[in-house]
């Protein structure tokens, strides 16, 4: 989604958000991800501060802090929201996880979807199809993509086949190198 990101050239507008819309839009992260506390969460989008939303091409909107610039989530259309793997360092571990090999980092950061015999059957969580998961891999502390699952883990453990994860952010992609939006 965000390989060839270029912020300057793709943001068309930013937007405060009105309070009502912020608090709406925290609700919503808080229970898309219930395992994100509510103390990381007031951290993140506190209710004092203010709140861009950035308009993108493809309809990808997003969020950003109007402190800091920093991009925080980003969704398509009115789809789940996605955290950045900025925040993703910063706010801790609350998203479902899938392993892979050492091997598949360098495809999946070229923009490789993740394959099902890609993914380490011995670490699979159990979740839906449509679950945005975090990417890790063996030997690393810390995820490297996000994406969503096309699958669910069943589905994943039975066919072993096909795309598994539709990868939409990664390590050394567009929105990875642009961290903040001016």
């Amino acid at each position: 989604m965000f390989r060839k990101f270029v912020a300057g050239e793709q943001i068309s507008t930013q937007t405060p958000v009105k309070s009502s819309v912020q608090r709406g839009l925290t609700k919503n992260i808080g229970d898309q991800y219930p395992d994100l506390s509510a103390d990381v969460l007031d951290e993140v989008l506190p209710k004092k501060s203010q709140i861009l939303i950035a308009k993108c091409q493809d309809h990808v909107n997003l969020v950003v802090s109007g402190d800091s610039k920093e991009v925080l989530f980003f969704n398509q259309r009115e789809g789940p929201q996605y955290p950045t793997l900025r925040l993703l360092y910063k706010a801790g571990d609350f998203m479902t996880k899938v392993w892979v090999d050492a091997g598949a980092i360098k495809p999946l950061i070229g923009g490789a979807d993740l394959m099902c015999p890609g993914i380490r059957q011995d670490k699979l969580e159990d979740f839906p199809a449509d679950t945005p998961v975090q990417i890790m891999a063996e030997g690393k502390e810390l995820p490297f993509a996000v994406g969503i699952t096309k699958l669910s883990a069943a589905e994943i453990r039975a066919t072993n086949s096909g795309i598994g994860v539709e990868i939409l952010h990664s390590l050394g992609d567009g929105l990875w190198n642009c961290p903040t939006v001016d």
